[in-house]
């Protein structure tokens, strides 16, 4: 087959093969409820997604980044001063992050707003693997309830705002921009490793949009 359609049908197939895999962590999910006795998760969907969710991520996350570290790690090197982790997830890119104890990057403070509490665990662990206690602060809310927790965060008030993979994934994303840029100092930095939206038309523009 012609390299150009083999890459071109790879490229189709490939987000419906990453569903059907996704699939495959739900029995998984269930036994860890049973075996945890954590029952009142199978009432609420939203906490069956994320414990679904962390499961899935914790096996096929660390295969993701690492074919992305070498990117994530140069746009994280221009991370400094009070840093604004959105989504960090599981913590698979957290170790990509200059260790200001070890004289690497400029950054006083970085917290990582993470609202899956099933994360936390995962995250705690690949923070303290990084050097990074003390100076990496795990948040357990959304970005939206920032201002009101106590933690000194206000409109123009952070250095630095970083999303990795995440404005995809999120009801809203127009909104929550609009919420973290209102969060940066003027000159602030934010940034974007991101799913982009393809520039092109016709069929293959509709099967990204609508498909």
């Amino acid at each position: 087959m012609d390299t150009t359609w083999s890459a071109l049908l790879e490229t189709l197939w490939e987000p419906w093969y990453l569903m059907l895999v996704t699939l495959t962590f739900i029995p998984q999910t269930l036994l860890n409820i049973f075996r945890q006795g954590q029952f009142a998760t199978l009432a609420s969907w939203h906490a069956f997604r994320d414990a679904w969710f962390a499961n899935t991520w914790a096996a096929l996350g660390p295969q993701f980044a690492e074919g992305r570290a070498l990117v994530v790690k140069e746009l994280l090197s221009r991370a400094h001063g009070v840093v604004l982790d959105i989504g960090p997830g599981a913590g698979n890119w957290v170790h990509l992050y200059s260790n200001p104890a070890k004289g690497g990057g400029r950054m006083t403070k970085i917290f990582g707003v993470e609202p899956n509490l099933e994360q936390h665990a995962s995250l705690r662990r690949k923070v303290r693997e990084a050097g990074l206690e003390g100076v990496y602060e795990i948040v357990g809310a959304g970005a939206e309830e920032l201002g009101g927790l106590g933690l000194g965060i206000g409109k123009e008030s952070v250095d630095t705002v970083v999303t990795k993979q995440v404005l995809c994934s999120v009801p809203g994303p127009e909104r929550l921009v609009r919420e973290l840029y209102g969060y940066l100092k003027p000159g602030g930095v934010w940034i974007v490793y991101e799913h982009v939206k393809t520039k092109e038309t016709g069929w293959v523009g509709w099967y990204q949009g609508t498909c």
